[in-house]
């Protein structure tokens, strides 16, 4: 992954860390791995720090790792949920599934369909931030993000979009009671610019 500045976590950032996706399709902006389902024996050599993967790829993993078909050093910062479009948020349960599963903090992150990160949960887990270069409207009851180059992504989901202070420090545009929209859109994650 080349960046010109360090990738954003939800949580504070670690210098050279290790992050691999496990999901297949576009690699993450976070991820300096991509190790697919059919890959993941290599694992074990990677030693993740992170491991970011969609919730279904994390369950599989999961179980993999209770047969011993996979073996994984304890990941050490955190498990990061992937989202697009149609995704929903994870619930509780899903959440201390992964946590129990794994032993670290695990986190969620909205993506574009080229892998690039739009939003992000806070480490406080009481807001999501957004991406520089990104702002949130709604259209209805569903969510839209907006980048600097005018793209207007799409996202199924309904927040409350606030502009005060977050619990963790960081200020500007930040979402709160993120959930599936009860109405989503028909139309697909790209809107044409205006």
């Amino acid at each position: 992954m080349s960046t010109a500045r360090h990738p954003r976590y939800p949580f504070a950032p670690v210098v050279d860390l290790r992050s691999v996706q496990i999901s297949d399709g576009t690699c993450c902006s976070l991820a300096s791995d991509h190790l697919p389902p059919a890959s993941w024996e290599q694992l074990s050599t990677r030693r993740p720090q992170v491991l970011l993967g969609f919730l279904s790829d994390f369950r599989r993993l999961l179980e993999a790792i209770r047969s011993g078909a996979v073996t994984l050093e304890p990941v050490e910062h955190a498990v990061v949920t992937l989202l697009q479009y149609g995704d929903v948020t994870l619930s509780d349960e899903a959440r201390e599934e992964l946590w129990f599963g794994f032993q670290v903090p695990v986190y969620q992150v909205f993506l574009d369909p080229m892998g690039r990160v739009l939003l992000w949960e806070c480490e406080t887990q009481s807001s999501w931030h957004l991406e520089p270069g990104v702002t949130a409207s709604s259209s209805g009851n569903e969510l839209l993000l907006h980048t600097r180059k005018s793209d207007c992504f799409q996202t199924g989901f309904s927040a409350r979009i606030e502009c005060d202070c977050c619990a963790c420090g960081r200020e500007g545009q930040r979402l709160t009671s993120v959930t599936a929209s009860s109405h989503p859109s028909k139309r697909r994650q790209i809107l044409p610019a205006a």
